[in-house]
């Protein structure tokens, strides 16, 4: 699928093997833009994990929140532990010692992505929980 815009028109069209051209509208247009934009990203920085997030919760998980101490007094996900983002490393023994899958979460999913690729750099089994809305929605909370 071709698109192109034409000097007459401010109206792109969509051309299939050259043989039609339909108009197309801009808003389609800028959304498939979007969607082609964030699957590149995807497969650039990761992302995009299909992993059941209450499975592993409900097999004994370790639910890491690695917003700041101020955030997660603010309110967490019930079980879980408080380890900032920037300290993983310090507390790398104590992950290591769970020997089951370990979900981290933030506030959006930005700071748990990093938090993830972090310990999975320590040779951990870690999951991306996302934001905490996603983590509740996932948890059924």
């Amino acid at each position: 699928m071709l698109l192109r815009g034409t000097s007459f028109s401010s109206k792109p069209y969509c051309n299939f093997y050259h043989r039609h051209s339909y108009p197309v509208s801009p808003t389609f247009v800028m959304k498939l833009n979007n969607i082609l934009i964030m699957n590149f990203l995807k497969n650039i920085f990761g992302g995009g994990e299909t992993t059941d997030i209450k499975a592993l919760v409900d097999s004994g998980a370790l639910i890491v929140d690695v917003r700041t101490p101020d955030e997660f007094r603010g309110g967490h996900i019930k079980n879980a532990i408080n380890i900032p983002l920037g300290t993983i490393a310090n507390h790398s023994a104590k992950l290591s010692k769970h020997e089951g899958p370990i979900v981290a979460y933030c506030r959006s999913g930005n700071r748990s992505s990093m938090a993830v690729r972090e310990m999975k750099s320590l040779g951990l089994d870690a999951h991306n929980g996302g934001g905490i809305g996603e983590m509740q929605s996932a948890l059924g909370k």
